[in-house]
């Protein structure tokens, strides 16, 4: 009987863990979404800063 719970256990904890490292994968690469959204609609754009609008960038040229 014991036995029998022990391997029950066994396979709910290998089932665990593998729920786990799916988790750990989605986190990570939320993460990796994360830091490239931020390079692109953040970062991006602040280093467009550098270059600043004259009027004439305003129009079309003719």
């Amino acid at each position: 009987m014991v036995s029998s719970i022990e391997s029950n256990m066994a396979g709910w904890t290998a089932t665990l863990h593998l729920l786990q490292i799916g988790v750990l994968i989605v986190a990570l690469l939320g993460a990796v979404m994360l830091l490239v959204a931020g390079y692109l609609f953040v970062l991006e754009l602040v280093n467009q800063l550098k270059h600043p609008v004259r009027p004439n960038d305003l129009y079309w040229k003719r």
